[in-house]
C-alpha cells in the first residue's frame, strides 16, 4: 500500500522516487497513519488522495520543513558583500523558505549593508502551508535551537539572547510569504518576476528531474546577467554553463555569467537528460581519477577503440555513483540523520579526492561534532582544490 501513497507524492508532487522507498519511508507511512488515526495504510492512501492537508503532512514527513538562523554562514557573507557592492534596492526570492528563518536572514544580510532606508523585497516561496503559517507568525523566535552563531552585523535586524529570537519589524516587513502549492504554480511565479538574488538550497534535491529542469530553467529566466543563485551541497549539478561559481567555495554561490537559451519547459515537451553533467565545482573542471588496473592506468593509449569506449562507460558510471551518493547525502542531511550522511560524503570523497563541495559538508559535520581540527583540513584541502582547477597531489 506504500507504493500507492508514493505515486500519490511523485504525481502531485513531483517527488523523486529514491525518496519513496525502502524502510524509511514505510516507517514514515506508518507513523502518519497513526498520527492521524487511521485503521490502514489503505485508508491512509484514500484520505492523502482527497485530502490536501494529508498530502502535505506525508510531504512534509518526507522532505523536512526545517532549517535554522544563518545555516551556511559564508552563504549570507556573500550576500552581504554583494548588496555592499550594489548599493541601491534589492529583490530576493527564497525558494523551499520552509519555517521562515532563511528569508529573515537573507533580509538581515541587505538590511545590514544597505540600510533601513532602502528597498529590500524577499519573496519567500514553499508549499506546506504549516511551514508558512510558523513563518509568517514567527512563532519559532520564542524556543529556537542555536546552531552556530549569529553574525554582529546582523544587529539589531536579528538578534538572540537567552535563546529568544528578536526579529526586527523592518525585517519582518521585507519578507513576504506565498504558497506555490504546485510545480506549476512555482514556475509561473518565476516566470512573471526577475530576482536579483536566489536562494534554492536543499529543494532540487527532492524533486524528480523533469520538475528538476523545469524548475532550474524557470530560475534560469529570472535571474538577469550578474544575479546570484545560492544553491545546497548537492544541487550544483543541475546547472549550466552560463552560471560562474562564486569564489568562497563554502558559500554554494553561483553568479549568471550570460544569458541562458532559449527552450520550451512545457510540462508535455521536457525530455529527461540523456546523461548527467557533474558541475559540483572543481569536479567539473577534471574528470574522476580512474580506478587502478584500469586501462588508463595500465597505459593503454587513448586511441585504441578497443579500450576508449570502455574507459568512457566507467568514467560515466563513476561519475553517476558520486552524484547519486552526494544526493543522498544531502537528503539524509535534511532529514536530521548526520551519521549516514557523514559514511556517505566520505564514500564520495574516496571515489572522487577533488571533489571540493562534498569536503566542504564534511567538514560541516566534523565542526558540529567537535572536530575542528579535521574540518579546518578538510576545508584547507578543498579551497586548494578549487584554486588549482580540480587538481589533487
Amino acid at each position: 500500500m506504500t507504493a500507492i501513497l508514493a505515486d500519490l507524492l511523485r504525481q502531485r508532487a513531483a517527488f523523486d522516487a529514491h525518496l519513496c522507498t525502502g524502510n524509511a519511508f514505510e516507517l514514515t507511512c506508518e507513523q502518519l497513519r497513526r498520527r492521524l488515526g487511521e485503521v490502514s495504510l489503505e485508508s491512509l492512501a484514500d484520505r492523502v488522495r482527497r485530502d490536501e492537508d494529508a498530502l502535505e503532512l506525508l510531504a512534509a514527513q518526507v522532505a523536512v520543513p526545517e532549517t535554522w538562523l544563518f545555516r551556511y554562514p559564508s552563504s549570507f557573507e556573500t550576500l552581504r558583500d554583494a548588496c555592499l557592492a550594489r548599493g541601491r534596492a534589492i529583490r530576493m526570492a527564497s525558494i523551499g523558505c520552509a519555517t521562515g528563518q532563511e528569508p529573515f536572514c537573507m533580509a538581515a544580510a541587505a538590511l545590514s549593508a544597505l540600510g533601513d532606508d532602502c528597498e529590500i523585497v524577499v519573496d519567500a516561496l514553499d508549499r506546506n502551508p504549516a511551514a508558512l503559517a510558523v513563518a509568517h507568525a514567527v512563532a519559532w523566535s520564542e524556543a529556537l535551537p542555536q546552531r552556530g552563531a549569529i553574525p554582529a552585523w546582523a544587529a539589531p535586524w536579528i538578534l538572540m539572547q537567552a535563546g529568544a529570537v528578536t526579529v526586527h519589524e523592518r525585517t519582518r516587513a521585507a519578507v513576504r510569504f506565498h504558497r506555490v502549492a504546485s510545480i506549476d504554480d512555482l514556475v509561473a511565479f518565476l516566470t512573471e518576476r526577475s530576482f536579483d538574488v536566489i536562494f534554492c538550497r536543499n529543494m532540487l534535491i527532492y524533486l524528480d528531474s523533469a520538475a528538476r529542469m523545469r524548475v532550474v530553467h524557470a530560475i534560469g529566466g529570472s535571474v538577469p546577467v550578474g544575479g546570484l543563485l545560492f544553491l545546497g551541497h548537492a544541487e550544483n549539478a543541475m546547472l549550466g554553463g552560463e552560471w560562474e561559481r562564486s569564489a568562497a567555495t563554502d558559500a554554494f554561490a553561483w553568479q549568471r555569467a550570460e544569458l541562458p537559451p532559449l527552450v520550451d519547459v512545457s510540462p508535455t515537451k521536457v525530455a529527461a537528460p540523456t546523461a548527467r553533467v557533474m558541475t559540483e565545482g572543481a569536479w567539473a573542471r577534471r574528470p574522476p581519477k580512474m580506478a587502478r588496473g584500469s586501462a588508463a592506468a595500465a597505459g593503454v593509449p587513448a586511441d585504441a577503440s578497443s579500450s576508449s569506449d570502455a574507459e568512457r562507460d566507467q568514467d560515466l558510471q563513476l561519475r553517476e555513483r558520486v552524484n547519486d551518493l552526494f544526493i543522498l547525502a544531502e537528503q539524509h542531511l535534511a532529514k536530521g540523520d548526520e551519521q549516514e550522511a557523514q559514511r556517505l560524503l566520505g564514500e564520495v570523497v574516496f571515489l572522487a579526492p577533488q571533489h571540493d563541495l562534498a569536503m566542504l559538508a564534511l567538514a560541516d559535520l566534523h565542526e558540529r561534532s567537535g572536530r575542528s581540527a579535521v574540518a579546518a583540513q578538510l576545508r584547507f584541502r578543498a579551497r586548494r582544490i578549487a584554486l588549482r582547477g580540480g587538481e589533487t597531489k
